[in-house]
């Protein structure tokens, strides 16, 4: 499934220089791993950033009355936490390629841990649920 965000909702959302630079990370091959969850209305990502370990970046989506995922805010693990150069990249990476090219339906897919090298549990619960 793939979001209906275009690139100045994006930058709204993210702000103009966070955009920028996400557009940058994308060129860049930095984000490197994007999967749909929730029905499509979850992206997980990792994205590389300036830390050696990538940032775990998580965008949820509210569905429009199309069924499509429509308005979005992302977390981030970076100092920056909300809506940042990361969320951006995810972004625009999951416009341009929405298939992970896991043949599992999304609703038998399980969340990751947010956190890298957590276990998926309890643990990841929380923030799923503030970020609602």
């Amino acid at each position: 499934m793939a979001h209906t965000l275009n690139s100045h909702e994006i930058a709204l959302l993210v702000g103009s220089q966070a955009f920028s630079r996400g557009e940058r990370y994308v060129r860049n091959g930095h984000v490197q791993k994007q999967t749909w969850f929730g029905s499509g209305t979850q992206l997980f990502g990792q994205v590389r950033g300036t830390r050696p370990e990538p940032y775990s970046v998580t965008v949820s989506f509210t569905v429009n009355a199309a069924g499509q995922a429509g308005r979005a805010t992302g977390v981030c693990t970076c100092p920056v936490k909300r809506n940042c150069k990361h969320v951006a990249a995810l972004l625009l990476a999951s416009r341009d390629s929405p298939a992970d090219g896991s043949d599992a339906p999304i609703r038998e897919r399980r969340m990751p841990a947010f956190e890298p090298g957590a276990r998926p549990g309890p643990r990841s619960a929380p923030l799923i649920e503030s970020m609602r």
